[in-house]
């Protein structure tokens, strides 16, 4: 049944992003085999996107090998010894957020420095787009094809292949255009490093930003949201990458003939300018684009696709869905690649569990599709939870229902705003 020794079958992972990575990982602890593919050419290929919160309490890095680091030394507030913090600026003045503590442990990482850390004794084939996929239900055998003329065949694969997986496709028989929803948000962007030296009064910009949210934080208008994140700190502490978001509800955002496909910089900043003012968020909130100009913008043109599946055809299949390619989610409660991780550990615990227990064909294919319908249904829950959070439509992740906001998979709470040492470098904040 395309087995191991230790009766698991050997896993074909599509996909070397956050989950699949994570599972590699896990199994590689529990001892079963696997292969892993990802279609881009190599690791620097494709800018694997800006930093993202991990939620901790779980002690998922136990289920690790021992030869991996620790997933704080992916920590992009490094080397300033500042804890991850996310902060809510809601309307009236509130200061809510998360900050990584004993009680709400977490972590924000950089994640080219958390790819090259799961990355640790994973033989990732670069270079696999897949094009197809086989099942051979008598043997209990699954193929994936590549376009490179490839193929590979295991027991079980998975696919962790993110928002526009082409493993969904071929779960579902249909294209990623019929199953994905856009967000009705209109979404401006824009990057731009800061310097210790820029100095204002008698503390520099950068210390001023980061007491904002050490890592992030997020402006809230009705209609109306501004974010701002730290993507990593220079090796010196002397800088930081920053980059924000204006997001702006909007229900043609989806329409090809949008005005932000062709929009120039210039014309995006002067929208971000006027909408912010005109919803009157506070200045501090929105000063990192204000001191900057129109060169911060960034071209390409974004929008957010999520998707709620509840169930999904695996009946009899040896085809599993994890992260964004069972649940695609907005960003907007932080906690897709939380999603990503306990989806690949939930696996793998299966797994390890398939090899020491003797399990015939029916009762693993069994164990397998109760997985996954586990899956699609949490996961289900979190979409429509992200979804809420930004269009305000109602449901549970509405403060008006009496449930708190959540971020990182935890329930925001006051956090005071920072006044002692930043530890940054050279021209430090006085």
């Amino acid at each position: 049944m395309g087995s191991t020794g230790t009766g698991a079958p050997h896993v074909l992972i599509v996909g070397a992003g956050i989950g699949g990575l994570f599972l590699a990982q896990f199994l590689r602890k529990q001892g079963i085999s696997f292969s892993i593919f990802e279609r881009d050419e190599s690791s620097d290929a494709r800018f694997p996107g800006w930093a993202i919160g991990l939620n901790m309490l779980d002690n998922f890095e136990s289920f690790m090998p021992d030869d991996v680091l620790s997933l704080r030394n992916a920590n992009h507030l490094l080397p300033l010894g500042l804890p991850s913090q996310f902060i809510m600026y809601p309307p009236g003045g509130a200061r809510v957020g998360v900050e990584d503590t004993p009680k709400t442990p977490c972590v924000r990482v950089n994640r080219k420095r958390l790819r090259s850390l799961l990355m640790t004794g994973v033989p990732v084939q670069w270079g696999k787009k897949l094009v197809r996929v086989d099942e051979d239900r008598v043997a209990s055998t699954v193929t994936a094809h590549f376009d490179d003329g490839t193929s590979a065949t295991g027991g079980l694969l998975v696919g962790a292949d993110g928002t526009w997986s082409k493993t969904r496709e071929q779960v579902l028989g249909r294209s990623n255009t019929e199953t994905l929803e856009a967000m009705p948000m209109a979404m401006i962007s824009g990057e731009v490093t800061i310097s210790n030296e820029e100095t204002d009064g008698e503390e520099s910009f950068l210390a001023k930003q980061l007491r904002l949210g050490h890592s992030s934080y997020i402006a809230i208008r009705p209609g109306n949201t501004f974010f701002c994140g730290v993507d990593r700190v220079s090796p010196g502490g002397d800088a930081a990458s920053f980059y924000w978001f204006l997001y702006m509800r909007d229900d043609t955002a989806a329409d090809a003939d949008h005005w932000l496909h062709t929009a120039t910089k210039e014309e995006k900043y002067a929208r971000v300018l006027s909408v912010t003012e005109s919803v009157q968020m506070e200045p501090r909130h929105t000063e990192i684009v204000r001191r900057g100009s129109p060169d911060d913008v960034t071209e390409a043109f974004s929008l957010y696709y999520d998707a709620i599946l509840e169930t999904l055809p695996v009946q009899g299949r040896r085809i599993i869905l994890i992260g964004d390619a069972a649940h695609p989610t907005t960003p907007f409660r932080g906690e897709g690649g939380i999603m990503a991780i306990k989806d690949a550990l939930q696996l793998s615990n299966l797994l390890a569990d398939v090899a020491t227990s003797g399990l015939d064909e029916a009762a693993l294919q069994s164990r397998l599709e109760a997985y996954q319908d586990d899956v699609t249904k949490r996961g289900a829950a979190v979409v429509q939870m992200s979804r809420n959070a930004i269009l305000g439509t109602g449901g549970p992740a509405n403060p008006a229902n009496n449930q708190k906001p959540r971020s990182w998979g935890f329930e925001v709470c006051p956090i005071p705003e920072s006044t002692g040492p930043l530890g940054l470098g050279k021209a430090a904040a006085k």
